[in-house]
Formats: structure tokens, C-alpha cells, sequence
């Protein structure tokens, strides 16, 4: 998807050459360019928040699966907790 958006950032600079001389067009041409370089961002954007998301789920999981485990080891919560970084109402949830 992104060398689509290149592709049409390069095109829409080659028709603002194009169509410099007419000032409406140049103008048209220049917000046609900030939107897809905003787009552009936005995707960026959204593609870095998931991946943040998807490490703290994975590491939310990680915790949770480790937790279990010593549950299954008859550790104490307060021992869990502190090893884990859970609360101890999400320990409790995994009994």
C-alpha cells in the first residue's frame, strides 16, 4: 500500500509541474500532495500503535500464562503478584 501512496504523491508532483502556471490548479495540485503525505502518516501512524498494542497484549499474556504456572506450584498471590506485576484480582480471575 505505501508504494501506491508514493506512486501518487510522485504523480500528483509531476502534475503540479504540470499545471504550475494556472494559480486555482497549482493550489489544487499543492492540497492534493498534503493529503496523501497526511494519509501517508496517518497509516504510519496506525500501523505503529498496533504494533504496541500487540507487544503489551503478548507481554499481558506472557504474565497471565507464568501466573498460572504458579498457581499450579500452590505459590501465593502476594508471591505472584510480586513476580509477575499483575493485580491481584487479574491472579485470582486465573484460578
Amino acid at each position: 500500500m505505501g508504494e501506491d501512496v508514493d506512486k501518487a504523491i510522485k504523480r500528483a508532483r509531476e502534475v503540479l509541474e504540470e499545471i504550475s502556471r494556472d494559480k486555482r490548479e497549482r493550489y489544487l495540485a499543492e492540497l492534493r500532495e498534503k493529503y496523501l503525505l497526511n494519509q501517508k502518516r496517518i497509516e504510519k501512524e496506525g500501523y505503529n500503535n498496533g504494533l504496541k498494542d500487540g507487544r503489551s497484549q503478548g507481554q499481558k499474556e506472557e504474565k497471565e500464562k507464568i501466573a498460572k504456572n504458579l498457581l499450579k506450584l500452590n505459590m501465593s498471590i502476594e508471591q505472584i503478584k510480586e513476580v509477575t506485576g499483575l493485580k491481584k484480582e487479574e491472579i485470582e480471575k486465573l484460578k
